[in-house]
């Protein structure tokens, strides 16, 4: 334990009090750690997670990088919950959505399951350059114009060969495939760009690593893994058994 220095003060101060100067130079001291303490505070104040600032979180996300809900208004209370892990850079992750994405749109825009999104950035460990962070970035971008699911879908589908990557001009042509246009554009181009949700993308990564996902694509529903066959038959994978996501939520 550290000494107290009260007391090592004490045995060396003056016999009959302190003087005028060393009071000042007390009374200085503690006025300095006053406002350093203040300023400390303040300090920490400022450096609270970017996931509880409005500015720093897509719209419609959760905080903490727990998910991307789709339609989230529109899920019925016996709705079952499903939720979606994908890296940008994932082929399979390429096959799962591309040959599912739009019937799970339907089904969450009917309010028949509750859509969670959770965008994964782990190949970017292994594949030179950024690609999946910035994509996964201009996903939650497209979030803000209410393109989240139609960008993903998108994205997916022009997927590049693995280790090619997605431009910035990639990024900002699938927004205007799927219909971000006139004020939105702009507000789109300018989060691709400046890569507003860095830190979002970053939570999310470090959240699913904590939920124990560490691979993609993982398909969960009511928090329970699809089994490895219905998710070979989802992505017509050669040899299996050819399925769709609403025959298994059906047995599930």
């Amino acid at each position: 334990m550290r000494p107290d220095a009260s007391d090592k003060l004490a045995s060396v101060g003056p016999r009959k009090g302190p003087s005028k100067a060393v009071i000042a130079t007390v009374v200085g001291l503690v006025a300095a750690l006053t406002i350093g303490l203040v300023a400390f505070m303040s300090l920490r104040k400022d450096e609270t997670p970017q996931a509880t600032s409005a500015k720093s979180l897509p719209q419609g996300a959760m905080a903490g990088g727990k998910g991307m809900p789709v339609f989230a208004d529109k899920a019925k209370d016996s709705a079952k919950t499903v939720d979606v892990y994908l890296d940008f850079q994932c082929p399979f992750c390429g096959k799962f959505e591309t040959a599912q994405g739009e019937k799970l749109t339907e089904l969450a825009k009917s309010g028949d399951i509750k859509l969670n999104y959770h965008v994964k950035t782990f190949l970017d460990e292994n594949i030179p350059g950024d690609n999946s962070a910035r994509a996964a970035n201009a996903a939650f971008c497209s979030a803000n114009a209410g393109k989240f699911a139609e960008f993903t879908r998108e994205t997916f589908e022009n997927q590049p060969e693995e280790g090619k990557g997605y431009t910035q001009d990639d990024l900002l042509e699938f927004g205007k495939n799927v219909g971000i246009s006139d004020g939105a554009e702009s507000a789109f181009a300018s989060c691709v760009k400046n890569n507003t949700y860095g830190s979002y993308v970053e939570q999310t990564e470090e959240q699913t690593n904590k939920d124990g996902v560490n691979s993609t694509p993982v398909v969960k529903i009511n928090g329970k893994d699809v089994e490895n066959a219905d998710m070979a038959g989802m992505m017509n994978i050669e040899g299996s058994t050819p399925t769709t996501i609403d025959k298994v939520l059906a047995k599930s």
